[in-house]
């Protein structure tokens, strides 16, 4: 127990050796409600997402950790492509990708593309930062699970993926935050994963719309005015 309290903030350290002794002896720690609650924090258990077998195993404290940080998110989402298979009660995701929208540590608006087939389904997530530019999390994972039984998901519980919002087509997801998307409405270039990091910057290339013709160039001599 003491290496564990070494471990912890001065201030946690601070408190259980005010209420059983100097930190560095064994101290005898009576905690009332309050107290526990504050520091129940510090003693929350890691799970280990890697370790998942099931879609039943996609408990709150999982889903919880899950949508901590996109390291956790991609964690789970990796562990979910290894495993899940169809008809298992893995749309369950949809609830972590619900907590991530609302995560402190989201930047910008978060974006989630489902496509795939009766076979299953490949996931990307955005993060959409406005002007024109959303930025890859991570790279795509592909589920055993077939596109349907999402899109079945969030047709019968259109709540479990608030605050976003489903915007569906033929063998495609894409889940967003409030407002309609659609191919014009989509950003103009996507960062990927290293956008923000050290390495080379890798976009996409610019719509055809936006492509602009180079002017024609005459080659022939223009001929001269008439001379009175």
């Amino acid at each position: 127990m003491t290496k564990e309290l070494e471990a912890r903030p001065a201030r946690v350290q601070r408190r259980v050796g005010e209420a059983g002794g100097p930190v560095g002896k064994t101290p005898t720690v009576v905690l009332s409600p309050l107290q526990f609650g504050e520091f129940a924090a510090y003693f929350t258990p890691v799970i280990d997402l890697a370790n998942l077998a099931s879609s039943a195993e996609l408990t709150s404290e999982v889903l919880l950790q899950a949508a901590s940080s996109s390291q956790e998110l991609k964690r789970l989402v990796a562990r979910v492509g290894e495993v899940a298979r169809p008809e298992q009660g893995w749309t369950r995701l949809l609830k972590v990708i619900a907590r991530v929208a609302r995560a402190e540590w989201m930047e910008g608006d978060l974006q989630v593309e489902l496509s795939g087939d009766d076979k299953g389904t490949t996931i990307a997530f955005y993060a959409v930062l406005g002007a024109g530019i959303r930025e890859r999390l991570f790279g795509a994972h592909y589920v055993q699970v077939p596109i349907d039984e999402f899109q079945r998901a969030v047709v019968l519980a259109p709540a479990i993926v608030e605050p976003l919002h489903a915007h569906q087509d033929l063998n495609r997801l894409t889940l967003a935050a409030g407002r309609h998307v659609g191919n014009r409405e989509l950003p103009d270039f996507e960062l990927e994963e290293k956008a923000k990091g050290d390495g080379e910057r890798i976009t996409a290339p610019p719509p055809p719309d936006l492509v602009v013709d180079e002017p024609e160039v005459h080659t022939k001599p223009t001929a001269p005015p008439p001379t009175e």
